[in-house]
């Protein structure tokens, strides 16, 4: 069974079964590559300004719709990135991020982060912390960096209140 249908380029009449309209997804709209094209086009082509330099550039719908459309050219992009990793003044940029073990961290600078339960410790203390020293948050939510909520402990004695936590509630590993 075939559908009629009627191309929305050159109003052309022309028929497509149900099940190849499905596996060929936008082909019940025009009859041929020709028309497909001609439409996309004459239609989809858009004058932007580049994110980067402000110059204005021709790109297409589809590539703004996909999120590549907004550099004119490959440096621009390249220096938008180099931006964003460095912070600077890229639209992107917020100077604090998530790590993947969910930890917040603060760009200090040059593209050195810190973690920030660690910047408000050494200024709670006024010093900064040694490289054995850990800041431990007291209720185990990584994100509630409320300075009420740290405390400052060594590596062993981190190890040790996590291995008792662990015992206390049975919880073992490896076996």
């Amino acid at each position: 069974m075939k559908i009629k249908l009627k191309c929305q380029q050159c109003s052309r009449e022309f028929e497509r079964t149900p099940s190849y309209i499905k596996r060929h997804a936008g082909s019940g709209k025009y009859c041929s590559r020709q028309c497909s094209d001609n439409n996309h086009h004459k239609y989809s082509k858009i004058v932007v300004k580049c994110k980067t330099c402000q110059d204005e550039f021709t790109t297409t719908t589809n590539r703004i719709r996909d999120g590549r459309g907004v550099y004119c050219c490959v440096k621009c992009r390249r220096k938008s990135q180099s931006a964003m990793v460095s912070g600077g003044n890229h639209h992107n940029w917020k100077g604090i991020k998530k790590t993947s073990t969910g930890y917040i961290i603060i760009c200090i600078g040059g593209g050195e982060y810190i973690p920030l339960q660690r910047l408000l410790m050494e200024w709670k203390l006024g010093r900064k912390l040694n490289e054995d020293e850990l800041v431990h948050h007291l209720n185990g939510i990584k994100t509630d960096n409320r300075i009420e909520n740290l405390e400052v402990t060594t590596m062993a004695e981190h190890a040790r209140f996590h291995t008792t936590k662990r015992h206390k509630e049975g919880v073992f590993y490896g076996f």
